[in-house]
């Protein structure tokens, strides 16, 4: 388990929990994981979510489903495993959800999968960064206590 104060130095990867609120980010996991914690468990305390190339996430069945908190979705143009058209369906579909409905954000980085993990050769400098810029205001703007 990563802290997110941590997090602001480096890579956004596995849990990350923050003050007063639980957050989900399933990093690198099958999305099925942050699929339950959103969309199923509606535990209270989850505050948001947020996931990185969450592929599961993405298919027909799994877009149709409506979060139960803000979610934050990243996911790379160029990425080989999960399809760009189902990428683009999963966004058009959670911009269309009701208006009251929590926000779904979805942001395509020209990368591949793996992006944001530097220990992979798809690793892509400025789409993690953005990315991880993207998360911790995502956070802070959800989560019940602010960040450090």
């Amino acid at each position: 388990i990563n802290s997110l104060e941590n997090n602001r130095g480096g890579n956004v990867q596995g849990p990350v929990f923050g003050a007063g609120a639980v957050t989900g980010d399933n990093w690198l996991q099958s999305a099925s994981i942050g699929t339950l914690m959103i969309n199923t468990l509606g535990l209270p305390e989850l505050s948001a979510a947020v996931t990185y190339y969450g592929g599961g996430m993405t298919s027909q069945r799994e877009r149709t489903r409506r979060p139960r908190c803000p979610v934050q979705a990243h996911f790379g143009r160029r990425d080989t495993i999960i399809p760009l058209q189902e990428v683009l369906a999963f966004a058009h579909a959670t911009q269309s959800q009701a208006a009251h409905q929590p926000p779904v954000q979805t942001h395509i980085y020209e990368a591949e999968h793996g992006f944001n993990c530097d220990l992979r050769a798809s690793y892509d400098h400025d789409s993690a960064i953005q990315a991880k810029d993207r998360t911790l205001l995502f956070f802070d703007q959800h989560l019940a206590l602010p960040l450090p």
